[in-house]
């Protein structure tokens, strides 16, 4: 009976440890696997991602291939959308651009030649005038009294000389006597233009065909000699003075012709030509400058004060192919672009 005890009691011991060490290697090896698979779903999942990307990446690229070069493996080009016209034939123009301050080609201040009291202004600013036509009115009161005295004076002095004359032929008075008589009708005569002149300074006339563009005086006012009382210009023709670089001024010859903007008619271009290249070069700025004249625009559409662009032609080319300025591509090194 005890050997069979003994060899129960060993059995059951070896069972003992033997499901001991069993749930300690299960414990272990749980512990392990659950760490193994964490970390190894996480590098699987990074993996796969990466996977995922590189392959979509890849399917496009195909796609593209296929797509811009159809049954061929090419380099990788992406499809970009482009505009396409059609080219023409015309006529293109080279020209240099300037900017300016249109002036008209006479503008003169227009002033009294006497002292008086404006009694009518005739003309208002804005009225063509032609020369010689009448501006202003003034007091003529004394003029016209020293005009009347001067012509007594010298209607005196002639029958003075008449009277003279008949003397100096009969002897009674001497040559001296007679060149005397003589010497005073001349100074009256003188006299009585010169009142004559006078007179006329009275009216204030225009001395050229123009706009009156300035008015400075008003009814009543008592202006003095040499005071400026209007200013006239004449708008046809009209002038755009520029400045033209040094180095493009053999470009640029009498009679060539240009195309004027203005600021404020930017739809209409008028055409000029040039009228005259200054012979020398400003030291300060290195330019030359050249004067270009539009006549012909009775309309009065450009006006002398209008900011206006240039555009002088330098050269030409008929019957050229056209493409639009923007659709050139201006690159360092030479380029081939497929469509």
């Amino acid at each position: 009976m005890k050997p069979n005890f003994f060899i129960r009691i060993g059995f059951i011991c070896v069972c003992v440890v033997a499901v001991a060490f069993l749930v300690l290697e299960l414990t272990v090896w749980k512990g392990a696997s659950d760490a193994y698979l964490k970390n190894s779903k996480k590098d699987t999942k990074i993996y796969y991602g990466s996977q995922v990307n590189n392959l979509q990446r890849k399917g496009r690229n195909i796609e593209n291939k296929h797509k811009a070069y159809p049954g061929n493996y090419r380099k990788d080009y992406e499809a970009v959308p482009v505009e396409t016209i059609r080219v023409k034939r015309g006529n293109i123009e080279i020209f240099l651009i300037n900017n300016c301050t249109l002036e008209p080609e006479k503008q003169v201040d227009v002033v009294a030649k006497t002292s008086g009291i404006v009694l009518n202004i005739l003309v208002e600013e804005g009225d063509y005038v032609k020369s010689g036509m009448p501006l202003v009115k003034l007091d003529d009161n004394e003029a016209l009294l020293a005009l009347k005295e001067a012509k007594l004076k010298k209607e005196n002095a002639e029958r003075v000389y008449k009277s003279a004359s008949d003397n100096f032929k009969e002897n009674i008075i001497s040559k001296e006597e007679f060149d005397e008589k003589g010497f005073q009708l001349e100074i009256t005569t003188v006299e009585l233009e010169r009142k004559q002149l006078e007179y006329g300074y009275t009216t204030i006339e225009s001395p050229i065909d123009g706009v009156v563009v300035e008015r400075n005086i008003e009814e009543g006012y008592n202006i003095e000699n040499d005071q400026m009382v209007f200013k006239i210009a004449n708008f046809d023709p009209i002038l755009a003075r520029i400045y033209i670089p040094e180095k493009d001024i053999n470009k640029v010859v009498e009679g060539q012709m240009a195309r004027v903007v203005s600021e404020f008619l930017s739809d209409i271009e008028f055409m000029g030509k040039v009228k005259m290249v200054s012979p020398v070069v400003d030291p300060e700025s290195g330019t030359v400058k050249v004067t270009i004249e539009m006549d012909g625009l009775s309309g009065g559409a450009l006006r002398p004060g209008m900011f206006a662009s240039v555009f002088t032609i330098v050269d030409q080319h008929q019957d050229a192919l056209l493409i639009p300025k923007k659709a050139l591509i201006l690159e360092q090194k030479p380029m081939r672009y497929l469509l």
